[in-house]
C-alpha cells in the first residue's frame, strides 16, 4: 500500500512513492514509442524519463536501478546500469548545450564527445538539484537552467587548445582534473548537500582553463544549408542501430573479418618491432647528431623522412584512439560516421 503527502507547507510529496497518473503513463509511452534508435535522440528519452520520474512504476516505488535493469530495453538500450546511466545522461545534457552553443557560434563549431563513456570523471561539474520535490536522498534531477555550464566550459578549453577532439581518456583526465580543481558543485556523497557555487567564475581563471577563443571563420550561409541539408539525409538514411544485431558468443564470426583483423595486428607489430630495432641500432651506432644527419641532411624527394617525428606522433594519437575504442563499450550504431574515415585502399 503506498501512501501520497499532501504538499503543505513545510512539506513536498513523496512522488517516487506515488502511483503514475493517466498522464504520466500516457507520456511515458510515447516517450518510449517515439524514441529513435540515434544515439542522442535514445539520450534524451532516457533523460525525460529521468527527469520527470517516470521510471517510478504504475505503482510507485520503482527505483531508478531497477527501471535500468527491466525497463531500459524499451528505448533501445541492451543494457545499463547505474554508472552508464549517469554517463548517458551527462552526455546528453552537454551535447544539448553543445547544440546550444553552435547555434549561437556557428563560426566556433563543437563537436559532441564520441560517447558516454567520455564523460566518466565528469559527474560533479553537471548542475543537479538536491533531490528536488518529493525526489528523496537518491534523486538528483539536473537543474533545468543551464546545467551543463561547467562542463560545457570545460569542453570549449579543450577543444579549442587541442584544435581537435580529446581521445577518451584524455577526456576522463580533463574532467577529472577540473572536479579535482574544485570546479563543480560538490558531490552527492559530500557532508553537505547544499553546493557552492559563488567563487565559480573566479576558479575558471585557473591558468590550466582559461579559454583560448579560435579564430572566426566566415562561412556562407547557402554553405551552411548544404551541409545541413546533407547531415539530415544521412541522418535519414542511417539504419536503426536497434535493427543492427550485434554478435553473439554462439554466433560464427566471419573467417574474413577475423582474418582481416589478424592480419593488420600481424602486420603491425611485425613493422613496429623492426623500425624500434632500426632505429635502436642506428643510434648506437651514429648518435644522435649522426641519426640527425641521415634524417635531415639527405634530399630523398618525396621520401624525405625529415618529418618523421611527426608522421610517428600522427601515428601514436591513431593507436590511442583504436585503443580508446577497443577497451570501450560501443553499442551498434553508436559512433558517428563522421567520427571515422572509409578504410585506406593501401
Amino acid at each position: 500500500m503506498t501512501t501520497t503527502i499532501i504538499p503543505a507547507e513545510g512539506q513536498v510529496t513523496d512522488l517516487l512513492d506515488s502511483p503514475m497518473t493517466a498522464s504520466e503513463k500516457a507520456r511515458r509511452i510515447e516517450i518510449e514509442a517515439t524514441c529513435s534508435g540515434q544515439t542522442l535522440a535514445r539520450a534524451k528519452g532516457l533523460l525525460s524519463i529521468y527527469q520527470d520520474r517516470l521510471f517510478r512504476g504504475d505503482d510507485g516505488g520503482c527505483t531508478w536501478g531497477e527501471y535500468l535493469q527491466n525497463d531500459v530495453c524499451r528505448l533501445g538500450y541492451s543494457e545499463l546500469d547505474t554508472a552508464q546511466a549517469s554517463n548517458e545522461l551527462n552526455w546528453c545534457v552537454l551535447c544539448i548545450a553543445i547544440d546550444k552553443w553552435n547555434a549561437e557560434n556557428p563560426s566556433k563549431y563543437l563537436e559532441y564527445p564520441r560517447t558516454r563513456n567520455y564523460m566518466r570523471g565528469w559527474t560533479t561539474l553537471f548542475d543537479r538539484k538536491s533531490g528536488g520535490p518529493g525526489g528523496g536522498a537518491g534523486y538528483l534531477p539536473f537543474a533545468e537552467d543551464e546545467p551543463a555550464a561547467t562542463a560545457l566550459k570545460v569542453w570549449k578549453t579543450a577543444c579549442f587548445k587541442s584544435g581537435d577532439i580529446p581521445t577518451m581518456s584524455q577526456s576522463r583526465s580533463i574532467g577529472a582534473a577540473a572536479r579535482d580543481q574544485g570546479l563543480g558543485r560538490l558531490s552527492s556523497t559530500g557532508a553537505s548537500p547544499s553546493f557552492d557555487n559563488s567563487n565559480r567564475s573566479e576558479r575558471f581563471k585557473s591558468d590550466s582553463y582559461t579559454e583560448q577563443e579560435p579564430v572566426d571563420r566566415v562561412i556562407d550561409p547557402e554553405v551552411l544549408q548544404q551541409a545541413e541539408n546533407a547531415r539530415a539525409a544521412r541522418e535519414q538514411a542511417k539504419a536503426d542501430p536497434r535493427d543492427i544485431k550485434p554478435l553473439q558468443k554462439h554466433d560464427p564470426i566471419p573467417m574474413n573479418e577475423a582474418e582481416t583483423y589478424c592480419n593488420m595486428m600481424g602486420r603491425l607489430q611485425m613493422e613496429t618491432q623492426q623500425l624500434r630495432v632500426w632505429v635502436e641500432g642506428r643510434l648506437n651506432l651514429y648518435g644522435t647528431d649522426g641519426l640527425d644527419a641521415l634524417r635531415n641532411g639527405i634530399d630523398l624527394g618525396i621520401y624525405s623522412v625529415s618529418d618523421d617525428v611527426e608522421r610517428i606522433t600522427a601515428i601514436r594519437k591513431d593507436l590511442e584512439t583504436v585503443l580508446d575504442l577497443l577497451t570501450d563499450h560501443i553499442e551498434p550504431g553508436e559512433l558517428s560516421p563522421n567520427s571515422f574515415a572509409a578504410e585506406p585502399s593501401a
